[in-house]
């Protein structure tokens, strides 16, 4: 039950990041950057 609950949790997550960034070119920038400065460049 606990794993069924913690998958359902990273699928929403997933699924509202998405939407987030689809409905958000800005966010969706931030979130580039913020990959690229912990790639270390």
């Amino acid at each position: 039950m606990k794993v069924s609950s913690f998958l359902a949790v990273l699928t929403l997550g997933a699924v509202a990041g998405v939407m987030m960034s689809e409905y958000s070119p800005e966010i969706k920038k931030m979130l580039k950057k913020g990959k690229q400065q912990l790639g270390g460049n």
